[in-house]
């Protein structure tokens, strides 16, 4: 598949107008449960880029990650850091964020 086509403006090389994600890189939702509560965590892939940028540290992705209901109750509850790192190494490892923020920093470097 490429998204690259014959425009009739010179120049334009992606047309984020018309640019559809590769359905291999779409995953199943990341879903948990917590005090009883199903709690589904987006794609990153699917938050808004600005919203990424504006991210600190990494446990502030899943402010953004969160409906505001998810977000409210995610924050009511106690959680051992432990289970809190394994739900953030869980997070990443479903998206491969680790690997897409390693190929974007390689990127970078070029």
């Amino acid at each position: 598949m490429t998204n690259v086509t014959n425009l009739p403006d010179p120049g334009v090389i992606l047309n984020l107008d018309t640019h559809k994600r590769d359905p291999k890189d779409v995953k199943e939702p990341f879903i948990v449960i917590l005090a009883g509560r199903k709690i589904t965590f987006s794609d990153p892939g699917d938050i808004d880029w600005q919203d990424l940028a504006a991210i600190e540290v990494p446990a502030d992705l899943f402010s953004v990650a969160l409906t505001p209901e998810d977000r409210q109750h995610f924050r009511d509850q106690r959680i051992p850091g432990w289970k809190f790192n394994d739900l953030m190494k869980s997070y990443y490892t479903h998206y491969d964020f680790e690997e897409k923020i390693r190929a974007a920093k390689r990127q970078a470097n070029f």
